[in-house]
């Protein structure tokens, strides 16, 4: 809560999604940190509010998961990824990535 978020879900307790949208009456968060991956990426596009953003920090999960690309258009979100980890791992995955903050 001390990085400015006014609500904290734990998503092992809680339908996430559902809490989510209940608490934001429908409309969806401005900002997802999705630091998991695979299971939880889908959920974040759903819950991004139109004009929102997801963040990817994390594949803790797993790297490959699908996505139904109607939520994006929908929402008109954007996404962007952040390397997380050690120095040359950051390195190696721009350069295989493109250019920085962009998801392919």
């Amino acid at each position: 809560m001390t990085l400015g978020a006014d609500v904290v879900i734990d998503r092992s307790i809680a339908d996430w999604p559902k809490e989510v949208m209940k608490m934001t009456q429908k409309r969806g968060v401005d900002v997802v940190v999705d630091n998991v991956g695979r299971a939880t990426l889908s959920d974040s596009m759903k819950v991004a509010a139109r004009g929102g953003r997801i963040v990817i920090i994390g594949n803790t999960s797993g790297p490959i998961t699908e996505l139904d690309i109607r939520y994006i258009f929908a929402s008109r979100s954007a996404s962007s990824a952040a390397p997380w980890g050690p120095t040359e791992t950051s390195a190696r995955s721009r350069r295989s990535s493109g250019p920085a903050g962009s998801v392919r």
